[in-house]
């Protein structure tokens, strides 16, 4: 589902037009500013290996395959990255098991739908929301404005090895 309700208004449009807002939506993009800034400056800024709780074999190598995909991925990002990809795994498992057990199950003489079949909807749901966030559909992707890290020379990173710093930001043109 998208995003609710018109588009958040920046601090400094807010300003221009006297909303007593202003004040309150600078502190948060400062807030943010600096939240961000804090988790670059860490040495662990960058996201390489999974949470510790994250034991499923599948859940590990969702993550590993998403996150050099995702470019500059941050701790802020760790939990989001972390539920997708146990949905993912747990999403696995559950379609392993049914196919294993079959569609249905017979209790007691009554044939029913596998218990696993509900699960299943709910992780797809899960896996579509946390893959919208992280920009892993079609969707998504339109929301999000690709940005090239720059070399120290200024220009801009023109090869594929340089493709993989890519950070995201977000557009002010998209809603």
């Amino acid at each position: 589902m998208g995003r609710r309700g018109p588009k958040p208004e920046s601090a400094k449009a807010l300003r221009a037009r006297g909303s007593t807002l202003a004040k309150s939506r600078e502190r948060q993009e400062r807030e943010q500013r600096e939240r961000a800034e804090a988790a670059k400056a860490g040495d662990d800024w960058r996201l390489e290996n999974p949470p510790s709780w994250l034991t499923s074999p599948i859940a590990k190598r969702v993550w590993a395959d998403v996150v050099p995909l995702l470019g500059a991925t941050t701790v802020l990002d760790s939990m989001t990255m972390a539920i997708f990809a146990d949905a993912c795994g747990q999403y696995v498992e559950a379609s392993r098991t049914i196919r294993k057990e079959g569609l249905t199950i017979a209790p007691g003489g009554v044939v029913a739908k596998h218990p696993l079949t509900s699960v299943m909807n709910q992780l797809r749901a899960a896996i579509l929301k946390y893959a919208g966030e992280l920009g892993c559909t079609p969707a998504a992707r339109q929301r999000l404005d690709w940005v090239f890290v720059e070399h120290d020379d200024g220009g801009p990173a023109p090869d594929e090895a340089d493709i993989r710093q890519m950070t995201r930001a977000r557009t002010t043109d998209h809603p």
